[in-house]
């Protein structure tokens, strides 16, 4: 039962501060859209990689185009997230799956990307196990396959990209401008301990992909880059769920 205020005139605000500070917790509170935190990224790719603001995230799983620099990216099929909960008493177990695949242009050619988002977690009152993985088959336009696999069950996500002559490390980065520390930020790219490309996957999304380099490496950190800005959704579930 609510309790009554202990007073018979209206409750009223002389100063707008209230209002102000009141309206600002309950924005963020319920998730708002204030700008967000701009991931920090190290000083030679901010040098040799402009900027690629996101156009189009939020409205990706309903299969509308999403593009960053010269890219479209769009989902062809799948795409939502599905939730699968089952335990009785303090044990439980809940599975986050998200299927998709999708279509990558703009760049040097067309491209295609098939991805599978796993989250496997049990518990006994306390989250005690965790595995998480997305495994991905990114082709291009001549049928060249590279495969991506990342794993999200250790402290910080461990993945690579390997085929057709070109591999790539992707390393977790969860750094803010400031240097503060956020939650499901981004992620670098690296090609034979080179920083090529990263993303950041939270907020609207940011790419950087270096341009003094080969076309089809550029297309394929693009794909790659998109890939994780799709499953973002996923991860963020993934890592709150108990």
């Amino acid at each position: 039962m609510a309790r009554k205020l202990a007073m018979t005139t209206p409750l009223t605000f002389h100063s707008c501060s209230f209002c102000a500070v009141f309206f600002a917790l309950s924005v963020g509170a319920l998730g708002g859209c204030g700008p967000t935190t701009p991931m920090a990224v190290d000083r030679s790719l901010a040098a040799a990689a402009p900027q690629q603001p996101v156009v189009g995230k939020k409205s990706v799983p309903r299969k509308k185009p999403m593009t960053f620099g010269v890219y479209t990216a769009q989902v062809t099929k799948g795409g939502g997230l599905r939730k699968i909960s089952k335990g009785s008493g303090p044990w439980s177990k809940s599975t986050i799956k998200q299927d998709f695949e999708f279509s990558l242009s703009g760049g040097a050619g067309a491209w295609s990307g098939t991805c599978s988002f796993r989250d496997k977690a049990t518990s006994v009152v306390v989250k005690v196990h965790s595995a998480a993985a997305m495994d991905c088959t990114f082709t291009d336009v001549q049928g060249a396959a590279w495969e991506m696999e990342i794993q999200f069950s250790g402290e910080e996500p461990v993945g690579a990209v390997t085929g057709e002559g070109t591999s790539l490390a992707v390393q977790l980065n969860n750094g803010l401008v400031g240097g503060k520390k956020g939650k499901n930020v981004g992620f670098d790219f690296y090609r034979d301990g080179a920083l090529v490309g990263a993303v950041q996957a939270s907020g609207e999304g940011t790419v950087w992909i270096v341009e003094e380099q080969d076309s089809a490496t550029q297309d394929l950190v693009a794909a790659v880059a998109a890939s994780l800005l799709i499953s973002h959704r996923a991860q963020k579930k993934a890592s709150s769920m108990f």
